[in-house]
C-alpha cells in the first residue's frame, strides 16, 4: 500500500482522532502595496477516549490553516482522566488571559451541560456527563478553549475504590485508599495465600532463567534464598549484578 505524506509528515490514510474546526477568522497584514490577507484556524482533535488536544494554524488559504492547526493539535495532545460514568473525577477551573470558567462532574445520565468551545473540548476528550460555565467576560473562542485545556490539564485521576489486603507491615501506594495490613495474613486470609504462591512460583522460574545467564551461581536449586550453598557459591565467585549488597550482609559473607 503506497501512503501519501503530507508537507507536514502525516498520512493521508484515516486518523485515529476526530476533528472540529472551532473558528476560522481571516487576518490582514499592511505591506507594500497593500494588504495580504490570510486565515487563521483554530482545530480541536481527539478520539473521545481521554485524548484531545487544541492547534492554532495560519495559512494562505482556510485548508491549508487547518492543516496547520492540526499538525499543531497533534503536538499539544493531553490525556484526560475519565471516571467509569464517563465525567471527570473531581471539579476544576482556570483562566487564560480574560477567560475564566469552572467544570463539575455530573452523574450518569446527565449528560454534557456545556457550551461553546468547552462542549466541542468535552466532547473530542469522551466527557459524557459534566456541567461547565464560563465566569469571563469574553467571547474569544480561542482563549476559552485554552482556558478549557488548561481545566482539563489539572485533572487528577480518582483514586482506585479496590480494597488491597497486604501481609506483614507491608503498605500499598497512596493511590489505593482502601487497603488493609494483616499481620500473617498468608495464614488468614486465602486471597493472600494464593497471591503469596503465585508470587514465589514466578519468582522460582525468573531464578531458573538467571540460572542461565549466572550458572556458575546454582540459582536453579537455591532459588536465591540464603542457604549455605549459596553463601558457599557467592564466596567462590563474588557478588553478581542480581545481588544486594545489604542482602549479603545480612549473611554475613
Amino acid at each position: 500500500m503506497v501512503r501519501r505524506t503530507g508537507p507536514y509528515g502525516r498520512s493521508s490514510e484515516k486518523s485515529e482522532f476526530d476533528q472540529r474546526t472551532l473558528d476560522i477568522r481571516r487576518t490582514a497584514r499592511v505591506v507594500a502595496g497593500g494588504r495580504r490577507f490570510s486565515f487563521r484556524a483554530v482545530v480541536v482533535i481527539g478520539n473521545r477516549n481521554g485524548k484531545v488536544g487544541l492547534g492554532v494554524g495560519k495559512g494562505a488559504d482556510v485548508s491549508n490553516a487547518i492543516e496547520k492547526a492540526v499538525y499543531q493539535a497533534r503536538k499539544q495532545l493531553i490525556t484526560v482522566p475519565l471516571t467509569h460514568e464517563k465525567s471527570i473525577p473531581h471539579e476544576t477551573d482556570a483562566k487564560y488571559a480574560s477567560a475564566h470558567l469552572i467544570m463539575k462532574p455530573a452523574r450518569e445520565g446527565k449528560g454534557l451541560v456545556a457550551g461553546g468551545p468547552v462542549r466541542v473540548i468535552a466532547d473530542m476528550a469522551g466527557i459524557k456527563n459534566m456541567t461547565a460555565k464560563i465566569l469571563g467576560r469574553t467571547v474569544n473562542k480561542l482563549n476559552n478553549g485554552r482556558a478549557a485545556m488548561e481545566a482539563l490539564k489539572k485533572l487528577k485521576a480518582e483514586p482506585s475504590k479496590t480494597m488491597v489486603l497486604l501481609d506483614g507491615g507491608l503498605k500499598a501506594p497512596e493511590e489505593f485508599i482502601y487497603q488493609k495490613t494483616i499481620i500473617k495474613g498468608d495464614e488468614k486470609e486465602p486471597i493472600i495465600s494464593l497471591a503469596s504462591i503465585a508470587a514465589k512460583v514466578a519468582r522460582d522460574r525468573k531464578m531458573v532463567e538467571y540460572s542461565k545467564k549466572f550458572p556458575q551461581y546454582g540459582f536453579d536449586i537455591h532459588k536465591g534464598y540464603g542457604t549455605a550453598l549459596h553463601c558457599r557459591k557467592i564466596r567462590e565467585n563474588g557478588l553478581s549484578e542480581l545481588h544486594r549488597k545489604s542482602f549479603c550482609k545480612n549473611l554475613q559473607i
